[in-house]
């Protein structure tokens, strides 16, 4: 997650034009607004909005949150963490029907996480049902069950394993639709990760810690498909990224990636990201400029403006 974060995660806030509006009432009640300039879904263009409400109850370490947006999708997650290094989950998503796709699909889950000094692990079992109306209809629904689990050998090697299995309550079969096994090393500033989906691709990264101001960070992933024509295409991911506190107010982030596709031909494209983060400590802000150009000549450049503690 670190290699990713590092080339990909303030990078996300020029992918749309949005307007945010965050309230809190100091006593576990937060309000947030969301107007976007255009609804990330290809089939409804056009500025739109959502509205999400978080409640937390100390006393029963429990945490409701509520979205609901103006194309009538509505999701819903309790949360409880009142046994210790144990989280319990419970949430449902009611979509309209024009929404409706294999990335949205109307579902409750339940999910449950453990975490302790050494051992890492959760599950999390999910029934997808063809419309809102059947969400209660066991026989209609097809059923997801993933889970991971990681643990520490010695000090600074840990070893981990996920997994997702789909099962058709209406057809009755089930599928291992996807595995997975990493590790990952630690030492000091340096943490080196490796991590193969079905032994069919490899992803591997760096992170290291420089000094107290400048992290840097490498990613790769190699994978191998199969197109529609029985033609097997090799690809190539290489990203590298740094981010430097350049002094106390200000915040430097850059990044260059590669994309190599090996098919009947090699064809490669290069990319580059910027970002400037500064603060406005006397009107509690937070400016952020951005910008990415890709290979294919497309370009993005974004500023975002955070106002208020509020």
């Amino acid at each position: 997650k670190k290699f990713k974060d590092l080339l990909t995660k303030k990078y996300k806030k020029i992918s749309s034009n949005d307007l945010v509006v965050k309230t809190d009432d100091g006593a576990g009640l937060n309000i947030e607004t969301t107007v976007m300039g255009t609804y990330p879904h290809e089939k409804i263009p056009g500025p739109d909005g959502s509205m999400k409400i978080t409640y937390k109850n100390k006393p029963y370490s429990s945490k409701l949150e509520v979205t609901l947006d103006s194309q009538r999708k509505l999701a819903v997650k309790v949360e409880n963490t009142s046994f210790k290094g144990l989280t319990l989950t419970e949430s449902l998503l009611a979509v309209p029907p024009y929404l409706v796709d294999k990335k949205t699909q109307n579902n409750f889950a339940l999910k449950a996480a453990y975490q302790q000094s050494n051992i890492n692990t959760h599950a999390e079992l999910t029934f997808n049902a063809p419309s809102a109306s059947k969400l209660m209809s066991i026989g209609e629904h097809s059923v997801k069950l993933n889970g991971a689990l990681s643990a520490a050998l010695t000090k600074g090697v840990s070893i981990g394993s996920d997994f997702e299995v789909n099962r058709s309550m209406k057809e009755g079969t089930n599928n291992l639709k996807n595995w997975g096994i990493g590790a990952n090393f630690k030492k000091g500033g340096l943490i080196f990760g490796l991590y193969s989906s079905k032994l069919a691709d490899l992803t591997g990264g760096v992170h290291y810690k420089v000094n107290d101001a400048t992290t840097v960070g490498l990613m790769s992933v190699f994978s191998e498909i199969t197109k529609e024509d029985k033609k097997t295409q090799k690809k190539a991911k290489l990203g590298f990224g740094i981010e430097h506190q350049f002094n106390e107010l200000t915040l430097l982030q850059g990044k260059t990636e590669l994309d190599i596709v090996r098919g009947d031909k090699m064809a490669h494209t290069l990319g580059y990201g910027g970002v400037v983060e500064y603060t406005v400590p006397d009107l509690s802000s937070k400016i952020q400029l951005t910008g990415t150009l890709s290979g294919t000549g497309s370009s993005n450049f974004g500023i975002s403006c955070t106002y208020g503690d509020k």
